[in-house]
This record gives C-alpha cells, structure tokens and sequence, in this order.
C-alpha cells in the first residue's frame, strides 16, 4: 500500500538561497550604527513577506556558514538577520543607498 504524502505548496517554501554580501559601504552603516547604539527601523524579508523592526539597534555581527549575521536588539528582544534580507533601512531602500554587492570576483 502506498503511504500518503501531504505536499506543501512551493509558494509557501523558502528555500535559503545563497548568500549575496552586501555593499562595504552598507556594512559600515550597520557597523556605525552599532556602535553609537542609534536607533533605527529596519524592514527586511522573512519567509515570503516583509517584517519590519520599528525601534531596533544593531548590537553584534555574526558570520555562520550561510551568511552574515545582524543581531538586533528591540522592546520585544532580541533578533539575528541575515544581513542580505535587509531592504530598509528608517524608511530608505539599500538597493538605492548603497547599490550591489560587495563579492569579489571569482578568480579561476
């Protein structure tokens, strides 16, 4: 007999995709950020929508075997971010501040 299998729509998956380091200059803004402990709202994507962090601070970087890391502090606790899901920040697009990527190219 065979067993039934239930099949969650591919809509609703995320698969992680690989990891794009984000632009130098963006990093550094994260880093100042950090530093200072200013306060900041931060929209980022999180399983197929948009999460926002109205009051948050970046308190930590981690790098993992995936990705980087932001951890961020909130009235609500604590969060880890992968840094490359960022899309906002205090209302402003990454994309338009701070352009691409920060990779080097592959040597072969």
């Amino acid at each position: 007999m065979y067993k039934q299998v239930n099949f969650i729509p591919l809509y609703l998956v995320r698969m992680k995709s690989p990891y794009i380091p984000i632009n130098c200059s963006l990093y550094d803004q994260l880093e100042a950020f950090a530093v200072k402990r200013t306060i900041v709202s931060v929209s980022f994507e999180k399983a197929l929508e948009m999460t926002d962090l109205p009051k948050a601070a970046f308190m930590n970087f981690k790098t993992e075997k995936d990705g980087e890391y932001g951890i961020i502090s909130t009235p609500e606790g604590e969060h880890k971010i992968r840094l490359d899901y960022i899309k906002e920040l205090n209302g402003i697009a990454v994309k338009d501040k701070f352009g691409g990527s920060c990779s080097l190219p592959k040597i072969t």
